[in-house]
């Protein structure tokens, strides 16, 4: 049911490498008894519980409630070419999807290329949300996600609290974050704080709004780390903005990209940047314009490899002529043969008086 080239990179090629059979989610979601009501959103009367599986849309999809990944969960969610629209309910109960348990993996594509996951939620993380004390894994291949386009939308696409996000030729775009309070309104596109890294391959972060970062914005520790994709096109501020102890580091883009911090504690690293890359700065904001990917990323899913301890090597010996701490017993010597001459020198000298 689900085939074709998909538009991913990295080490998802094609629908057909993934590994079991493949799950109608049209028919799940209908299916009343993957329902479960212990566990809801403010506003919701329940969740889509998602077990671990391969599911594919065989039409478009309209969610009636938040989609929830069960504990330990691993789902893949082929797009196939159809959308999927948000539940209609305000506040959290407008989510796409959600995490749940300590961890979990979502990994999203569309092998046929056209299709959306769009979201009318009045909150961070309308798309999809990950709390803080989960350790998700996602995994953004292709599609297109879309925040909520209302202009009193006080909320992000996405929301990343913790986990691995890692995002190779998806389309995030379109965000708004208008909310009532003014310090809220920060990520139109992506809000990445707490313990959460954020990778980005490839793919295209665009038109998000906010007064705050309008298609990225970092806070706490988190970190965002740029291979190549393009982040353009925000509105109402930078495309990036990163607060608190966060970090984006670049090292290659395509388009133009603004970015700032504010606070004083994050951090901006272009020590790595391309030398396609060019970089100029207008007080606090820099301005990044690339032409495309040269730079060769590392493969995601490669183990890291544990840095070589060194072991303490012995000092060298000194060279000649160079100054190096005498042998004590040199100095015993010296004042020996010091305290002879001295002796003798005395005995010499009352012997000459005698005389």
């Amino acid at each position: 049911a689900c085939g074709g080239t998909a538009q991913g990179i990295g080490d998802h090629t094609a629908c057909t490498s993934v590994t079991g059979a493949w799950i109608d989610l049209n028919a799940y979601v209908a299916d009343t008894a993957n329902v479960d009501s212990s566990v809801k959103f403010i506003g919701s009367e329940g969740v889509v519980s998602l077990a671990s599986g391969n599911y594919y849309l065989s039409g478009n999809l309209k969610l009636t409630m938040p989609a929830y990944a069960k504990e330990g969960a691993v789902i893949t969610i082929c797009l196939n070419g159809y959308d999927i629209e948000g539940p209609d309910g305000a506040g959290e109960a407008g989510r796409c999807f959600a995490c749940g348990g300590t961890e979990a993996t979502f990994n999203l594509c569309d092998c046929q290329g056209g299709g959306q996951i769009s979201s009318k939620a009045t909150c961070n993380g309308g798309v999809m949300t990950v709390g803080e004390d989960r350790r998700a894994v996602i995994n953004l291949y292709s599609g297109t996600y879309i925040g909520s386009p209302a202009s009193t939308s006080p909320g992000s696409a996405f929301r990343f609290m913790a986990g691995v996000i890692r995002m190779y030729n998806a389309v995030i775009k379109d965000g708004v974050n208008h909310g009532q309070i003014v310090a809220a309104q920060a990520g139109g596109n992506v809000c990445v704080s707490k313990t959460a890294e954020m990778t980005m391959y490839g793919g295209t972060l665009e038109n998000g709004t906010a007064n705050k970062g309008s298609n990225v914005y970092l806070m706490d520790t988190a970190k965002l780390t740029i291979y190549g994709g393009t982040i353009t096109g925000g509105k109402n501020s930078d495309d990036i903005m990163a607060i608190g102890k966060s970090t984006v580091k670049v090292i290659n883009l395509t388009g133009t990209t603004t970015m700032t911090t504010s606070g004083g504690n994050a951090t901006l690293d272009f020590d790595n940047l391309d030398p396609s890359v060019t970089k100029t700065q207008n007080l606090l904001t820099f301005t990044l314009v690339g032409t495309g990917t040269t730079t060769t990323p590392p493969d995601p899913t490669e183990e890291p490899t544990q840095e070589p301890t060194q072991e303490p090597t012995e000092a060298p010996a000194p060279q000649p002529g160079a100054d190096a701490p005498a042998d004590p017993t040199l100095w015993i010597v010296i004042g020996v043969a010091a305290v002879v001459i001295v002796a003798a020198v005395v005995v010499v000298v009352i012997k000459k008086k005698k005389t």
